[in-house]
């Protein structure tokens, strides 16, 4: 999306450039040293090649990078469209592994939410960027795999700790999120849906669970804090299905000097579709 390259030039300042490259040192040069790896490999042997021997596609990238930069560097994860490295336990490098360029796309996006101010909180912070977006480098993620991690992420009012890995806490948290994003939406329709949602599936659930009664209307102030107005804003800006961008998985933290996590989500292209995300960009937003 053009749109998105865009804003993510408008954010980046000649200062940051500099304070990047510093930070950065040779990473940038791994990056595409990796990158035209990926490519060599998809140009020799193929696609599908590539997915079904990512062992030995990681020994050789590991060989190399061992040799010409001193680094150590495991593969992160992967999926259809990047790979993802992890280079020293510091930094994450995702590189496009497509046949169609959809990971350059990814990666861009993911480039435009680490520097845009308004969202930079909720994903991981962008360092840099190949031009075409053949890779990004991000800061160092820790994958949420549970719910309790998850749902102690978003400080709530109503929901003891010990509540935190029941099955419908997830669900709770989803329902109050997508009737914030309806808000925001004037969706009137959407608003009375996750209402109905709540009242008719899960609350009791938590009523029984916390000893009394919570009406809607507490139930949706007792989720209101920074990083849920964000989230819900960043969902309808970048087309997310918040279904998919806050769950295990998906989600993520990082971990600040003063030892506090922040939550993010690891991936700005957990879309619908992108025609849902251009679609978003030309709803009003109430601003609360």
């Amino acid at each position: 999306m053009k749109l998105l390259l865009e804003n993510w030039k408008k954010y980046l300042k000649e200062s940051e450039i500099v304070s990047y490259q510093q930070q950065l040192g040779d990473i940038e040069t791994i990056a595409q040293d990796i990158s035209d790896k990926i490519q060599e490999f998809m140009s020799d042997h193929g696609y599908d090649w590539l997915r079904q021997n990512t062992s030995i596609v990681e020994k050789e990238i590991q060989d190399e990078i061992r040799k010409n930069f001193n680094r150590d560097i495991t593969e992160a994860g992967s999926g259809s469209f990047r790979i993802a490295y992890m280079v020293d336990n510091d930094y994450v490098i995702k590189v496009d592994s497509s046949m169609n360029g959809s990971g350059k796309q990814m990666n861009k996006e993911d480039g435009e939410a680490g520097r845009n101010p308004k969202y930079s909180s909720i994903f991981p912070k962008a360092l840099g960027i190949a031009l075409d977006g053949s890779w990004v480098v991000l800061q160092k993620v820790h994958e949420i795999q549970d719910l309790m991690t998850l749902i102690a992420l978003f400080p709530n009012k109503i929901i003891p700790p010990k509540l935190f890995g029941e099955f419908y806490t997830q669900s709770l948290l989803s329902i109050a999120l997508s009737y914030q994003i309806a808000t925001l939406q004037y969706d009137q329709n959407q608003m009375d849906f996750h209402k109905y949602e709540y009242e008719s599936m899960f609350k009791d659930y938590l009523v029984k669970d916390i000893g009394r009664d919570v009406t809607f209307e507490e139930f949706i102030k007792s989720w209101i804090s920074p990083t849920f107005i964000t989230v819900a804003k960043a969902v309808i800006e970048y087309g997310l299905d918040v279904h998919e961008a806050v769950r295990p998985y998906n989600s993520g933290y990082v971990v600040e000097e003063n030892g506090e996590k922040r939550f993010v989500i690891l991936d700005s292209s957990v879309q619908k579709t992108v025609e849902a995300g251009l679609k978003a960009f030309n709803k009003p937003i109430r601003t609360i």
